[in-house]
């Protein structure tokens, strides 16, 4: 009947030490905050999430907005690089050198 042993008392012991080292930590003594300080800390973290929200959605349109602009500038550029394929004073002859004459 080995399954019907107490429990051996290594971990009651390990168990009392858990226990000492929680009721140690600032913020689980076990006392009760107060109703000011529980809203408080509602506040602050409700704080905390609207900014970080905001943040992340002005880092996002700055993005969106470069993007567009990077889009914008580069098409600017290739249609005038097309432009400058079909101007009238760079016809082929004249950098070869070569006459309209027969």
């Amino acid at each position: 009947m080995r399954w019907l042993a107490p429990i051996p008392p290594r971990r009651g012991c390990l168990l009392c030490v858990l226990l000492v080292a929680l009721c140690s930590i600032p913020g689980h003594s076990g006392a009760h905050e107060s109703s000011a300080e529980v809203e408080t800390k509602k506040a602050s973290v409700a704080v905390i999430i609207i900014v970080s929200v905001l943040a992340s959605v002005l880092v996002i349109i700055g993005l969106f907005l470069g993007y567009k602009y990077w889009q914008k500038r580069k098409r600017e550029r290739d249609q005038a690089r097309f432009l400058k394929l079909f101007e009238e004073g760079d016809d082929i002859d004249d950098e070869l050198g070569l006459s309209n004459e027969l």
